[in-house]
């Protein structure tokens, strides 16, 4: 059985396994990713499933824009967890209930998005400024919603303090109490969206705790992911006296709501999502817990953390299941979790080895482009911590024998990326690396090859290798009989190449060497993906 194969029957049985806990433990908890069509979500409006190319996993897009020439008030887009909740306890009581969840929101500052407790599946409703919880038409049994919104647009009629502000909403879009990310007093800012241009995507996490027996709600945010090992922060940013016994029905739907105003473009990624409910106790925080942000919203207001410090997923107040011989499920379940997170280890601990092979060029950008390139991989936060790329000019060390540390570093390449250009097949330290690659390749054919016919097209390379223009180069080089390589060696690893599919430059289509170098980031962060789940 392969690794994801055995990582699949891993999680599924985990999952069973946690099923069956929580039918005996008399609360729901769930984890996300990995989020697809078949893992009891369902999508609204103007939202997608979408797989992550470096971890294999996945996320939820609201407001991808798909129903944009639809309506010009903005789209609607929903997230919610397909099976009902009982959040009702005895007596009518309120249960407790804990969630965490990472996101980011790419865009203009435009409606933002919320986390949202509905008593019905939820039903699109007004975009914009209402984030789609008020309905169309007026009816009072449908506007009943608990929510935490993250909005990115001031809406005076709600008594906004800035357009990017946290809030605690309850049956109404006018909030019980806000904190403003701008800061006090400061109106207009960009702290949850980041424009498109910018080429960064911030991600935050924030934890969201019910208290059913104090009727507290109490909110945290952070920058970062949980898939970084973020924690959450010490004091909370909002914590309200809120009573959800006016909200709460006999079955209750939890998930995430999102808006955009007009034509305006607000990507909101779901990245992951925790939620676990404990009917009748007091809140029990999910997930990491401990040190402050390490970039904090502005002027803190204080507060402190409901319950215990979080360290797991929440219980419940009946029995725990157990197995045969007394073996509790969740015991099973840990243990299974403790094996597939060693396999994980053993998948991610060592980055896989690209070697970044140039000729440079004779005008700035071809002497240029390898250097963009490596900086472009080595700065993206989701690629760099599963690669090490080689460039010689940035990466030999100073005092050591250029050839002995080329060839160690061939020796360890597991992807040669070859940036193509003229002077590409006339030197001999490029033409060795090719060489090298191939015969990599022929010992091991995990190895790939990507080629960047950069400055030249591949057909140009062809008419070349077919016409003999190289061969005279490559006799004054290698033909000496000094070197392991000899030129047959060079044509035929020319040849090799043609028959790779690489990634051509098209001045006319892309434009630009920056859309071309993110066009071979993503096919970088794929072989990359595909390489992790084959060791």
């Amino acid at each position: 059985m392969g690794t994801l194969q055995l990582l699949h029957v891993l999680v599924l049985i985990i999952h069973m396994l946690l099923v069956e806990a929580q039918n005996n433990g008399g609360g729901t908890t769930f984890t996300y990713p990995p989020f697809n069509a078949t893992s009891n979500l369902s999508l609204g409006g103007d939202s997608e499933f979408n797989e992550d190319l470096v971890y294999g996993t996945s996320q939820v897009y609201l407001n991808i824009g798909n129903q944009a020439s639809l309506t010009t008030s903005g789209t609607c887009a929903s997230l919610l967890y397909s099976k009902p909740l009982q959040l009702l306890g005895n007596n009518n009581n309120s249960s407790s209930f804990s969630t965490f969840f990472t996101f980011s929101i790419t865009g203009t500052n435009t409606a933002g998005f919320a986390f949202v407790l509905l008593p019905q599946n939820h039903t699109l409703g007004i975009p914009g400024g209402k984030l789609c919880l008020m309905p169309r038409a007026l009816d009072p049994t449908s506007s009943k919603f608990f929510a935490v919104e993250f909005d990115t647009f001031k809406n005076p009629e709600f008594n906004d303090p800035s357009n990017n502000h946290v809030g605690v909403n309850v049956n109404s879009m006018n909030s019980s109490v806000t904190y403003n990310l701008c800061g006090q007093g400061v109106e207009d800012c960009s702290y949850l969206a980041f424009d498109y241009l910018s080429n960064i995507v911030q991600e935050f996490t924030s934890w969201v705790e019910y208290d059913g027996v104090t009727k507290t709600v109490a909110v945290f945010l952070t920058n970062g992911s949980t898939l970084q090992d973020i924690s959450k922060p010490a004091s909370a940013i909002i914590e309200v006296p809120v009573d959800l016994e006016g909200v709460m029905s006999e079955e209750m739907f939890v998930g995430f709501s999102g808006s955009t105003t007009d034509m305006n473009s607000e990507i909101k990624s779901i990245v992951s999502w925790s939620f676990s409910t404990s009917a009748g106790t007091h809140t029990q925080g999910l997930g990491p817990g401990g040190s402050s942000p390490s970039r904090a919203p502005t002027s803190s207001p204080g507060g402190r953390t409901i319950g215990p410090t979080p360290s797991s997923t929440g219980g419940g107040s009946g029995s725990t299941a157990k197995l045969a011989g007394g073996i509790t499920v969740v015991g099973v379940a840990a243990l299974l979790a403790i094996a597939m997170a060693y396999k994980l280890f053993r998948l991610f601990r060592r980055p896989q080895r690209i070697f970044l092979s140039h000729a440079g060029g004779e005008h700035e950008e071809g002497k240029n482009f390898p250097d963009w390139l490596y900086d472009k991989m080595t700065a993206n936060w989701k690629l760099k911590r599963f690669i090490k790329v080689f460039l010689d000019r940035r990466c030999l060390p100073k005092g050591k024998r250029f050839p002995d540390e080329i060839n160690q570093q061939l020796a360890k390449t597991e992807v040669g990326i070859v940036v193509v250009t003229p002077e590409f097949f006339t030197r001999r330290w490029p033409m060795t690396e090719l060489v090298s690659f191939m015969k990599s390749q022929d010992k091991n054919p995990d190895v790939r090859i990507l080629p960047l016919f950069y400055k030249m097209p591949v057909s140009d390379v062809r008419v070349n290798l077919r016409q003999g223009l190289w061969e005279e180069a490559w006799t004054r080089i290698f033909g000496d009989g000094k070197h392991q390589i000899v030129p047959g060696d060079c044509r035929a690893a020319v040849q090799r190449l043609c028959d790779v599919n690489g990634i051509e430059y098209h001045a006319n289509s892309l434009g630009h060497d920056r859309e071309y170098i993110e066009s071979v980031v993503a096919v970088v962060a794929k072989i990359v993906r595909e390489g992790i789940w084959k060791r």
